[in-house]
């Protein structure tokens, strides 16, 4: 990818970014039809993802990979264990040290967000078309990490 791309270019990124974000806007403010959804805060989504990607991980990798405060991290932690989303238990390489890890709840609960974010998308977009997008947003997903 060039590092400095022409005015017309960064215009056309820009205009990517902001689409980004009002996609991202519509898809939260709908809320879901399935009401054994169980809402999260959007701090909760973000380090269940992560936890989702990487069973096992501990709090420490979940706030350098989000760019957290290890404190944030902990309270999202807390928020989800106490909704059945995750469970911890010790490192076995650190005594210090936890290992998180998603439950069934979360797993069946991010199924049903998946089936209602699929849905919604197929009004907007060619189905045909996801897999190429999705493979290109992780990547910019990627590219933008915190750290």
């Amino acid at each position: 990818m060039p590092t400095d791309p022409s005015p017309a270019q960064r215009e056309a990124l820009a205009d990517v970014a902001s689409a980004l974000l009002s996609i991202a806007r519509k898809l939260q403010s709908r809320g879901f039809q399935d009401p054994a959804i169980v809402h999260l805060t959007g701090m909760e989504v973000a380090v269940l993802q992560q936890v989702d990607r990487q069973p096992g991980i501990s709090p420490r990798e979940i706030a350098e990979r989000l760019g957290l405060r290890s404190s944030n991290t902990s309270a999202a932690l807390r928020g989800l264990q106490s909704k059945g989303f995750v469970t911890r238990t010790p490192d076995p390489n650190d005594r210090r040290g936890v290992c998180v890890h998603p439950t069934a709840a979360a797993e069946a609960s991010t199924r049903r967000v998946r089936a209602e974010f699929a849905a919604l998308m197929a009004e907007a977009l060619d189905p045909a078309l996801a897999p190429a997008l999705a493979e290109r947003l992780r990547g910019m997903d990627e590219a933008l990490r915190y750290t």
